[in-house]
């Protein structure tokens, strides 16, 4: 008993291991660099100089925070509202229309 236990849960751990991986290079390295970049001058010579919070500080002090503030929400809300709109125009579309089209259509935007 004690051993199938050790097996299933190995087999969960191998099973798991490939999207942990990508979870940690593509989300949380990025993360924790984009953090750490944030807090130094990094040039386009690649020099590292720490300079700490002072960057935020410009950033908050800048006169033109509020529009920079105002325009990414702006993208961001526009960005969503368009794709999750195409999304959901063809979802619907996609099940309104005839079976014979609607599972062609389906099939193509599912490998597409």
């Amino acid at each position: 008993m004690v051993q199938r236990n050790i097996a299933k849960y190995t087999t969960m751990a191998i099973m798991l291991l490939p999207a942990a991986i990508i979870i940690v290079v593509f989300l949380i390295a990025p993360s924790i660099l984009t953090i750490l970049i944030s807090l130094t001058n990094l040039d386009y010579r690649f020099r590292w100089e720490w300079v700490g919070l002072s960057n935020y500080y410009r950033f908050l002090s800048d006169p033109n925070t509020p529009i920079f503030i105002r325009n990414t929400i702006i993208f961001v809300v526009g960005t969503l509202t368009f794709n999750v709109g195409v999304g959901l125009l063809l979802a619907l579309l996609s099940t309104h229309i005839h079976d014979t089209i609607g599972t062609f259509f389906e099939s193509r935007l599912v490998h597409a």
